[in-house]
This record gives C-alpha cells, sequence and structure tokens, in this order.
C-alpha cells in the first residue's frame, strides 16, 4: 500500500448504502438574531460574536451552504463541517442548522476554532 494512501470515504459509505452527497431541503438565509441564538445554545456565550463571524465567512449564513471537492472536502451548512473531516457528522443532516451549530460546538469544545483557521493545520491526518 503507497505511503500516501488514505481512505476514500464516500466509496466506503456508498458501499454501506449510505447516501453521501444529500441536496439541503433548503437554502434559508437566516438573520443574525436566529444565529445568535442557535450560537447560544451550543457555543460558551463569549464564543457566540465569533461563531456568527464564522457562520457568515464560512457559509454566508445560509443553510445549505455546501463546498463539495473530494477527496478533501465536502462541506455542509452555515458551519462549514467538512463530513470527510468529521466522519460521525454524515449520519445527521448538516444543513440544518440546529444539527451544525450543535456539532460545530462539540468540535469547538475540543479543537477551539482551530479547524476552521483557513491556514490550518487541521486535526485530521489525511488532509
Amino acid at each position: 500500500m503507497r505511503a500516501d494512501w488514505r481512505p476514500d470515504f464516500h466509496y466506503l459509505l456508498q458501499i454501506a448504502g449510505v447516501d453521501v452527497h444529500p441536496l439541503p431541503d433548503s437554502d434559508r438565509q437566516l438573520q443574525d438574531y436566529e444565529w445568535l441564538l442557535l450560537a447560544a445554545l451550543y457555543f460558551p456565550f463569549g464564543e457566540v460574536p465569533h461563531t456568527l463571524q464564522i457562520i457568515h465567512r464560512e457559509g454566508g449564513g445560509r443553510t445549505g451552504a455546501h463546498n463539495y471537492n473530494p477527496p478533501i472536502e465536502d462541506s455542509r451548512g452555515p458551519l462549514q463541517l467538512n463530513v470527510l473531516a468529521w466522519p460521525m457528522c454524515l449520519a445527521y443532516n448538516q444543513y440544518d442548522p440546529q444539527v451544525n451549530l450543535y456539532f460545530g460546538g462539540q468540535i469547538f469544545r475540543i479543537y477551539g476554532w482551530e479547524p476552521w483557521r483557513a491556514d490550518g493545520p487541521h486535526p485530521w491526518p489525511w488532509v
């Protein structure tokens, strides 16, 4: 096996019968007060304004934001959670803003804002 081999999660999940590329039900532009209320549920209070900045930078404040660039990136939802890097997110609709912010909050509690840095480094080994 080559040293630079990395698993193709999409292929493995397709074999398992998982829909790996669902389309968003809608692409809603939420208002800032809606994002702030959702962010306050899942992020520390002092990080809520920064969460709003990340939502606007990553997904433009849209619930259906999607950046698909396999095999490196399949980022979904307002926080652009890369389901290739965070496969536990695949089983849930990341276009649902409450689900997306829940998982973003869980990732934030472990890694802080590091996964959202534009210049890396990233916590996942295959990128």
